[in-house]
């Protein structure tokens, strides 16, 4: 009789792993497809293949894989100079929350642990959060040393929570932070030991880059050092921004009517009555790049350039600066300066030869 014999099973194959590089690579790929779409969607067809064609050929952008490698062989920014005996200043961080992810603020709150040697704070100002997941994870954070928080029950605008903050902190210099970013190592202590050796010092900044929502750091961005002329064409100071206490309330906050350029308006103000202002260089802060942030697309919050152009604007007459109008230029965020005609003609001179 013939016995019947059953095969052994074959070993499962191994599935094969994409490389992490390829899977970096499509999935930016489908962030830029996507935010071609909604370019289309805003500006027309025509125009999101040329915006689309600008990117890819423009030799200024930093390709990850470069970025990766410098900062893997680029050493953390050292403090210039020996520390004081007075200590450092209390660092207040101002952050402004409304219905956040919970992942990212507790990443956010993360960074700051290893900031073991700098005194610090997180000053959260819920603006009417509803969110239930949301409220524990404040609740929780609430807990946790160092971190404070006001809440409002009605949502009254990021600049109104962002002076909110402002009003319960203690610290002597206050950092600008937004709910779903981080800040690198380092950071905080770069920014206390320029308050600290510098009692001038009424505005600093550093450089930032972007981070995606898998967290990869793209998009770097190296600023220059001050300039009054420059912050009028655009908000080349970003994040981080610190800015000393005194300063702030002598400008009165910040202001309601330019939020989503509330901070443009609040370096312009600044910067004409700051005794220093200062660029610490090294990258100090990630923006993340998420669907509905500006980073993610610049047409997610199209009428927060409006309200910088109406900043520019108010700045150009505080300065009295013979500006007729301020336009919008390419890309968004940028402000076109149009002089206004002289009050009587030019003195002409004619050289016969």
């Amino acid at each position: 009789r013939r016995e019947k014999h059953t095969a052994a099973p074959r070993p499962a194959r191994a599935r094969r792993r994409r490389p992490l590089a390829l899977t970096h690579d499509a999935r930016l790929l489908r962030d830029f497809t996507r935010r071609c779409l909604l370019w289309a969607r805003h500006h027309g067809i025509t125009a999101s293949l040329h915006r689309g064609v600008d990117v890819v050929f423009d030799r200024r952008a930093t390709d990850w894989r470069r970025y990766g490698a410098w900062r893997a062989r680029e050493p953390a920014s050292p403090l210039a100079g020996p520390r004081t005996a007075t200590g450092t200043p209390l660092i207040s961080l101002l952050c402004p929350v409304r219905d956040p992810d919970p992942r990212w603020l507790a990443t956010l709150h993360a960074s700051l642990a290893g900031a073991a040697d700098v005194a610090w704070e997180l000053c959260l100002a819920d603006d009417g959060s509803r969110a239930v997941g949301v409220l524990e994870a404040l609740d929780h954070l609430a807990a946790q040393p160092g971190v404070r928080r006001v809440r409002s029950e009605q949502p009254g605008g990021i600049s109104r929570a962002t002076n909110r903050a402002a009003a319960m902190a203690r610290g002597e210099v206050f950092l600008f932070v937004d709910h779903d970013d981080e800040l690198a190592p380092g950071a905080l202590a770069r920014f206390a030991h320029a308050f600290e050796s510098d009692p001038d010092l009424d505005l600093a900044y550093g450089d930032e880059d972007q981070i995606t929502e898998w967290g990869l750091n793209i998009a770097p961005t190296f600023k220059p050092g001050p300039s009054p002329f420059l912050e009028l064409g655009f908000n080349y100071v970003g994040h981080p921004l610190a800015i000393r206490r005194g300063l702030f309330e002598a400008l009165g906050g910040l202001r309601s009517r330019f939020d989503g350029s509330q901070d443009h308006d609040l370096v312009l103000r600044a910067s004409e009555q700051a005794r220093a202002v200062r660029h610490l260089p090294g990258v100090a802060y990630h923006w993340r790049r998420t669907r509905h942030s500006v980073a993610g697309s610049s047409v997610t919050k199209d009428w927060a350039f409006e309200r910088g152009r109406e900043a520019v604007a108010d700045a150009c007459r505080r300065r009295g600066l013979p500006v007729s109008a301020v336009h919008h230029a390419t890309p968004r965020g940028v402000y076109r300066l149009e002089p206004a005609p002289p009050d009587r003609p030019l003195p002409c001179r004619t050289v016969l030869h």
